[in-house]
């Protein structure tokens, strides 16, 4: 992959002239970057706008991984991919919060190709800034990513309990998203998203409770009938998936 370190073109006036150390002037808490710089477009509050874009760079690997946050405007406050220089993969932060979570881009379909890495910010708008960090491309894919080989992904409901934000993205984008009491204790009933349409789709699951991930290399059930709703007896127990360090809990149907 390209030297990241090799100067970008910038326009406009959101970068700088060096990386951030965290928080910017009137910025909330900005954390989950690695080491002591980020690349975070508040420098003149969400009325600051530009473009920084990377030296070109052979796809060589079938990942590309980054930590990304800050808002969630699609082709405004955003990390682009760029192949012949078209937009190919693109990737926003959650909308509402700082904090920097993985993502990843399956690139495989353009291996050997010429591409450049772009950050954009023309969003002058409430959370009209990204924030993105630790670029890396790689073949080991990262261990919050489903396969998607059921029909419904169901998530446990406890009334009364908080209301979460749980994602599922593709490629750095949100394909589903549900906003539900998640049980903490006991499970009153199932919500469920359908997947049908993105079987055999590599996924991540994200929840916003802390910006963390929901991890499916931890155990999570399973259930063996492709049924939405509350689950039967006939569960196959696979291996738990927890959404920070609370017991939610979701299964794949």
């Amino acid at each position: 992959m390209t030297d990241l370190r090799q100067r970008p073109r910038m326009t406009g006036n959101a970068f700088g002239s060096a990386p951030a150390q965290g928080a910017l002037s009137s910025q909330q808490t900005v954390d989950g970057y690695k080491g002591n710089g980020l690349v975070n477009t508040f420098l003149s509050g969400d009325a600051s706008t530009g473009t920084l874009t990377l030296p070109p760079f052979a796809i060589q690997h079938r990942y590309i991984k980054l930590l990304i946050g800050g808002g969630n405007w699609r082709n405004q406050a955003c990390m682009n991919l760029l192949v012949n220089g078209q937009v190919v993969r693109s990737a926003v932060g959650m909308g509402d919060r700082e904090h920097l979570n993985w993502l990843q881009w399956n690139v495989s379909a353009f291996s050997n190709q010429i591409a450049q890495l772009q950050i954009v910010d023309s969003a002058t708008g409430g959370w009209g800034h990204i924030n993105v960090d630790q670029i890396v491309e790689t073949d080991a894919s990262l261990s919050s990513v489903i396969v998607v080989t059921n029909h419904y992904l169901n998530l446990p409901i406890r009334t009364g309990a908080t209301n979460h934000l749980v994602e599922l993205l593709q490629d750095g984008l949100v394909v589903r998203e549900m906003n539900v009491e998640l049980a903490d204790t006991a499970t009153n009933f199932w919500a469920f998203m359908d997947l049908t349409p993105l079987q055999g789709s590599e996924l991540i699951v994200r929840g916003e409770s802390t910006g963390n991930l929901l991890y499916p290399n931890q155990p999570h059930y399973c259930r063996s009938a492709d049924l939405p709703g509350n689950p039967a007896p006939d569960l196959s127990f696979h291996r738990p998936a927890r959404l920070a360090q609370r017991s939610e809990w979701y299964r794949l149907l």
